[in-house]
């Protein structure tokens, strides 16, 4: 497989994006008037598709997700908050081999924007096009530091977490749930014979590959035996014992689970980034 520096991975993703504008004015929480975030017994007594229906709205709405986080932070330790419960039912469905393949397509998205959402993690995402300038800027270096990592991460991500050590150990770990519920959606949409039960919007595909680059990139860069959210941290203040930003990095656009999740949404990566 070909491999490539993971600086020019970054700047490809911003190639294919940067000229459609939709998809960085695109903002999941643009959504209906919220109720309380139900627990999973809730859910569980409603209908499949009607459940998924009603969490397709809710996800969508910033007083949604602030409700969860905040349930979240009033969970006591050792117990599930309205996230797990929500993150759990969604799981069960698309891990379900008898689900069908709308149903589970639904859910895996659902499940990557739940994520992205309470972690700030989609801040991130959505700050891809403002740090074109900066990534673009490294692109022509084939031998990428520990300090061009710190770059990308002081580029794309915000002051408000970058500064923050446990909002940025979130955001990341945030990516890292997310980017399962993505594999699960590659591994849906081939099953059902490309059929992805229209889930796939652009958003999604936007979504699924900066979550599956940067999860690779941190698998990637990271020691084996250190925490991948506490290396790339400490990395930012000064100690980049944890990682190596020298390994050969597969080429992501000819990764099954993204090639096949941007096809799905009309977008040939492959093509783009090979030029």
């Amino acid at each position: 497989m070909k491999q490539a520096g993971f600086v020019l991975i970054f700047v490809a993703i911003l190639l294919i994006f940067t000229g459609c504008p939709e998809f960085f004015s695109f903002n999941i929480y643009d959504g209906l008037d919220p109720v309380f975030p139900p627990d999973k017994a809730e859910l569980e007594k409603m209908d499949t598709s009607d459940a998924l229906d009603y969490l397709e709205d809710e996800i969508a709405s910033d007083s949604f997700i602030e409700a969860l986080v905040q349930d979240e932070a009033n969970t006591p330790e050792g117990e599930d908050s309205k996230l797990d419960d929500i993150d759990n039912y969604l799981a069960e469905i698309y891990t379900n081999p008898a689900a069908t393949t709308e149903d589970k397509s639904t859910a895996a998205v659902l499940a990557g924007d739940l994520r992205l959402g309470t972690s700030g993690a989609i801040d991130v995402v959505n700050n891809f096009i403002d740090a074109a300038s900066e990534l673009s800027a490294l692109s022509s270096n084939p031998n990428p530091t520990e300090d061009d990592v710190k770059t990308i991460l002081t580029a794309i991500v915000p002051e408000t977490i970058v500064n923050d050590e446990q909002a940025f150990k979130d955001m990341l770990n945030g990516f890292f749930a997310a980017a399962d519920a993505y594999e699960v959606l590659g591994d849906t949409i081939l099953a059902g014979g490309a059929d992805d039960g229209g889930a796939v919007t652009g958003g999604v595909v936007m979504n699924a590959a900066v979550t599956l680059v940067i999860d690779e990139l941190a698998s990637g860069i990271v020691k084996d035996t250190v925490d991948r959210a506490d290396a790339l941290w400490n990395l930012l203040k000064g100690d980049p014992s944890g990682v190596d930003a020298s390994f050969p990095m597969s080429d992501p656009f000819a990764d099954t689970t993204i090639q096949t999740i941007a096809t799905a949404g009309d977008f040939n990566l492959s093509a783009v980034f090979n030029g």
